[in-house]
């Protein structure tokens, strides 16, 4: 066996751990996010909500798109669970409930490949 194969990432762990960094450092941070869910996938589109700091009583909430990441449903599926445990430890480790709010939506619009309902 070569030395480049014992070498190898073997658990996924290990591969995300020696995943290639893409970001070049940029950290997006998002208080908003809006979700479309289709046969295939999901795609998450990240918000920024705010109001001009100078002046912002005359200047109504603003929103600034940041990025869309599209998942597979399954990766979705898990994201959503991961998200779920680490918010709620959080919760019990500080004895504080986070606010949880559904969307005035609650209907959960699902699209064909080609658009259709």
């Amino acid at each position: 066996m070569s030395e480049q194969n014992q070498a190898q990432p073997k658990t996924i762990d290990e591969i995300l751990n020696n995943a290639e960094d893409l970001t070049n450092g940029q950290l997006i941070y998002s208080n908003a996010v809006r979700v479309h869910a289709s046969s295939n996938d999901v795609t998450l589109d990240l918000y920024i909500l705010g109001t001009d700091p100078r002046d912002p009583v005359n200047n109504p909430v603003q929103a600034k798109h940041l990025h869309r990441i599209v998942l597979p449903l399954g990766t979705a599926k898990e994201m959503a669970q991961i998200v779920l445990n680490v918010t709620s430890q959080w919760e019990e480790a500080f004895g504080i409930s986070l606010p949880f709010a559904l969307n005035n939506k609650t209907e959960t619009n699902v699209k064909g490949d080609r658009g259709d309902n």
